[in-house]
């Protein structure tokens, strides 16, 4: 198993005798840290793909919103010429 911890632990283990630790409670430490399960532990690989996942998911809901905009405007100005043609066939025949 690969750690995503990495730990030097000879010196980890000097360092808790050092701060008042025996010598098997520094060593029991030490190989509980290394023991432990990182392999639910995000890498950085894991943020990069994450982060690339999110600026393609940007860039969808760019393109996407940009052709709902274009969608309205087709639909706004089809309804304003629509609006205008019946104005001026009302217009027309109330004249008549």
């Amino acid at each position: 198993m690969a750690h995503a911890i990495q730990i030097d632990t000879l010196a980890f283990a000097k360092r808790l005798q050092a701060a008042g630790a025996d010598e098997r409670l520094a060593e029991a430490i030490v190989e509980g840290i290394t023991d432990a399960d990182t392999s639910s532990l995000a890498t950085k690989e894991d943020i990069a793909l994450v982060k690339e996942d999110i600026r393609q998911v940007e860039t969808a809901i760019k393109t996407d919103i940009a052709n709902s905009h274009a969608d309205i405007l087709k639909w706004l100005f089809g309804i304003i010429f629509a609006q205008t043609a019946i104005v001026i066939a009302v217009f027309s025949f109330l004249l008549n």
